[in-house]
């Protein structure tokens, strides 16, 4: 029972992480593009903000979902496949959590959050099935994978 609650909350930990990241790489893609394109009005750069951030996370999401999930199957022995099916599930979950509490129009972006939302679930099914064979070579003395 502790180590079914400890893989729960380290999934939902790693997936507001990402979330955490993804929210943070879109706010500097603005200030970013704010700096190459100057003097416009907010509304300019808030709608740049709708139209980029999907696209943002899902390049970056893809990555995180690889990267955090390649670093599970490195540290554990086991769970890999459901670790890297319920993350970018997870992950998806609270997104829509989020979209419906502030009430986002999602309908006009909609072939877009499925796109970045599939990239994520590649990025860790492609860390997944990309996995290191484990030989005695590739093993050090602490029996950890190199």
């Amino acid at each position: 029972m502790k180590t079914q609650l400890l893989f729960v909350l380290r999934i939902l930990g790693t997936a507001i992480l990402i979330m955490i990241i993804d929210v943070l790489l879109s706010v500097l893609e603005v200030f970013i593009y704010a700096r190459f394109v100057p003097d416009k009005p907010a509304s300019f750069y808030d709608a740049h903000a709708l139209q980029s951030a999907p696209w943002v996370s899902g390049i970056a999401g893809g990555f995180l979902m690889f990267v955090f999930t390649r670093h599970y199957m490195n540290k554990k022995p086991s769970r890999h496949l459901l670790y890297s099916l319920t993350l970018p599930t997870v992950y998806t979950l609270i997104d829509i959590c989020i979209i419906v509490a502030i009430q986002a129009d999602l309908k006009s972006n909609y072939p877009t959050y499925i796109i970045a939302t599939l990239a994520k679930y590649a990025g860790a099914l492609i860390a997944y099935f990309n996995k290191p064979k484990i030989t005695h070579e590739n093993i050090s003395s602490s029996g950890r994978i190199f």
